[in-house]
């Protein structure tokens, strides 16, 4: 049996809260929606889903804990309707703290009743009120598109469709349009749009600020002057303060990621110092000038 802590990146002393977070992390990138075709995602989230089975349950885990195992190839308790090899059906586990759903979990990491859609290569399920199933759609995005926001026209399954990216959207979100999937017997799956954002080395977004680094010589740092900030727009000039050290952020208003509101945010430019190459009879003269 594999270690189920491992498989979660998890220590042993980990709390409840601490395995559920871990597990829907990993649930995330390795769901089959998200990875179709691919049969190593597959396999990794079936060992995710079985450690989560495990160490979710106290009875389990106590048991591992000191044993080491749980009755390896039994799992008892366990009512497996095709989940376990990627068939059809669903997972369910039974045990003294009531029924557990792989369905119910990963329903809130992709924000709806994933039980009633397509699970990857689950195929065959139906309860006569089963949604069709999910399209996976893949976008690069600039990054300045990623700032900012912006309406966007796609094709997929034969249609036409303008989705709105949210500003200061990251790399790897998935965006979900309800509805827009394939149609089954209890209407029709949601569309699951993951985003490639294109990365700039000049700009950072962090806490959902914008972020850049701007070099200004030594000099305009010690006695004050100007400095020009590529923004993500455009150029804009800046006054340095006499005195200025290396590290400080300047704001820089109106420069920023868009709102939910729709107002504009403001850019952040870090200081950066230049040395220049100075002469021996400079460097003399500079050190005179510190003592």
């Amino acid at each position: 049996m594999k270690d189920p802590y491992k498989i979660l990146g998890i220590s042993k002393n980990a709390s409840d809260d601490e395995i559920k977070k871990a597990y829907r992390k990993l649930a995330r990138t390795y769901h089959p929606d998200l990875n179709p075709g691919n049969k190593q995602a597959e396999v990794k989230f079936k060992e995710i889903n079985e450690a989560y089975q495990i160490l979710s349950d106290k009875q389990k885990k106590a048991q591992y804990d000191q044993f080491g195992n749980v009755g390896e190839g039994d799992f008892s308790g366990y009512k497996n309707t095709g989940f376990g090899n990627f068939g059809s059906g669903s997972f369910r586990y039974t045990s003294g703290q009531g029924t557990f759903d792989v369905n119910d979990i990963l329903g809130d990491i992709f924000g709806g009743a994933a039980g009633r859609t397509h699970f990857g290569n689950f195929s065959g399920y139906s309860d006569g009120t089963a949604k069709g199933s999910d399209l996976i759609y893949t976008m690069d995005l600039s990054f300045k598109d990623a700032v900012l926001g912006k309406i966007v026209a796609i094709s997929i399954g034969g249609k036409n469709l303008k989705i709105k990216i949210p500003p200061g959207i990251k790399d790897g979100d998935v965006i979900k349009v309800k509805g827009k999937g394939n149609q089954g017997p209890g209407g029709r799956g949601d569309l699951k749009i993951r985003v490639n954002v294109v990365s700039d080395e000049h700009f950072a977004i962090k806490n959902k600020k914008l972020y850049t680094k701007i070099d200004v010589p030594l000099d305009t740092a010690l006695f004050g002057g100007y400095a020009v900030v590529d923004t993500i727009d455009d150029k804009v000039s800046i006054k340095i303060p006499q005195g200025t050290s290396g590290g400080k952020l300047f704001r820089i208003k109106g420069k920023g990621i868009v709102d939910k509101s729709g107002k504009r945010g403001d850019l952040y430019a870090e200081i950066r110092i230049t040395i220049p190459k100075l002469s021996s009879h400079q460097i003399k003269k500079l050190k005179e000038i510190i003592k």
